[in-house]
């Protein structure tokens, strides 16, 4: 549940989905196949990175996962590798690390 005047993310590519608009942001488009998501929680779990919301949303196009992430609690550069990790799933067709300030 959203509280009024908290922005938030409800489409990427035509693709629904409902995810905070703050802080670190990783957009992935990927095909809607099983073990996407496993694979993005492991390869963040093996930077330290900690996941703060994961929102998921698919139509017949494919799917697309929105993670928070806290990246104050974060190493130095394991957002970057963990985005190169991700790039290389097979199934992710595009990912984007996105930082919004206030």
């Amino acid at each position: 549940m959203y509280a009024p005047n908290n922005p938030r993310l409800v489409s990427v590519r035509g693709v629904n989905v409902e995810a905070p608009l703050a802080g670190t942001m990783l957009i992935i488009c990927n095909d809607d196949q099983p073990g996407v998501i496993g694979e993005v929680g492991t390869i963040l779990g093996r930077q330290g990175v900690n996941i703060a919301n994961f929102a998921l949303g698919r139509n017949e196009t494919g799917a697309v996962g929105v993670v928070n992430v806290d990246e104050e609690a974060t190493t130095a550069g394991a957002l970057e590798s963990a985005m190169e990790a991700i790039r290389q799933i097979p199934a992710v067709r595009d990912a984007w690390l996105v930082r919004l300030t206030s």
